[in-house]
């Protein structure tokens, strides 16, 4: 059997957890490589998964294209190609999330191509103001790392600001370099100043809590590990891990704030996670989890 890690052009062969995954894969006697989706074949790989093809929101087309020659060619990929497709897509996810119960930060979606576009904008972000937020993130639908990732808000010292006269100019930049037709405008919470909390999931098990502070929002901090998991984030990827497709997850990253002692996800990310291995302080610790994922794929795939 042989294993492909997938990743892309810029990052293959660079990323730590990437090549940590890869060693325990060969220290257990599987033929394992990292490749990229852009330029490898797949054609000797039994099983893939999906890793840092960050970036890929800038070829999406092209990646879609790529899911669907994996399916064609009936490959084994983790996590599966129906998860990864509805996970990249918000307007998608937020409805899966709607349709289970589980509770996510309020969202508008608006169709770029709408021949009256600015006006759609501004009227999405005037309801929003009449219900009290001021402050708004707008975003595309499918994106990554913050790109084309705004704050609006009367506050011109922000970073990532925005304000109503150049938000056409900036969607227009954005419309330009992306092959995709939607944005997702949501309110800004201030919770976020006290860290974005994020739960690495295995096969439906909580493995750790991290605290993040992404700066697209916030002043970048070191990304720190919480040993204190309390009952309602417990029971929130309990429900999370028990929705149809989700529950077939090998692995995930549960991003979400704590809105007046409430739980609000921001996202999940099941297609390509960052699991955050790199800001694990102790080496050990380090190489325990990336065997426990190895683990966690070759039992989620009755290997073991």
């Amino acid at each position: 059997m042989k294993i492909g890690l997938v990743s892309c052009d810029k990052y293959k062969n660079k990323i730590i957890e990437d090549i940590m995954l890869k060693d325990a894969f060969i220290s257990m006697e599987f033929d394992t490589s990292i490749i990229s989706w852009e330029s490898d074949s797949i054609e000797e790989y039994d099983i893939l998964i999906i890793r840092s093809i960050w970036g890929y929101q800038y070829k999406y087309n092209e990646f879609i294209n790529w899911l669907k020659k994996v399916e064609d060619r009936n490959k084994k990929l983790i996590n599966n190609c129906k998860i990864i497709k509805e996970c990249i897509d918000k307007e998608i996810q937020y409805k899966k999330l709607l349709n289970n119960n589980l509770p996510f930060l309020p969202y508008e979606i608006i169709d770029i191509n709408n021949k009256n576009l600015k006006e759609e904008i501004y009227e999405s972000i005037k309801s929003f103001k009449d219900i009290g937020y001021d402050e708004l993130v707008i975003k595309p639908t499918i994106s990554e790392s913050g790109a084309y990732t705004y704050i609006y808000t009367e506050d011109n010292k922000r970073n990532n600001y925005i304000g109503l006269d150049n938000i056409i100019v900036e969607m227009n930049k954005m419309i330009y370099n992306m092959p995709y037709e939607k944005l997702i405008i949501q309110p800004f919470f201030k919770e976020i100043y006290n860290g974005e909390c994020s739960c690495i999931v295995l096969n439906g098990n909580i493995i750790r809590k991290m605290i993040r502070y992404p700066g697209v929002f916030t002043p970048k901090k070191q990304v720190i590990k919480s040993d204190i998991i309390y009952d309602d984030e417990k029971e929130l990827i309990q429900s999370i891990c028990k929705c149809n497709d989700y529950n077939k997850a090998i692995y995930m990253r549960v991003d979400y704030i704590r809105v007046k002692n409430e739980l609000k996800l921001m996202e999940l990310e099941l297609a390509d996670p960052d699991l955050l291995t790199r800001n694990l302080e102790d080496d050990e610790e380090k190489s325990k989890f990336i065997n426990e994922f190895a683990c966690a794929i070759l039992k989620g795939i009755k290997i073991i």
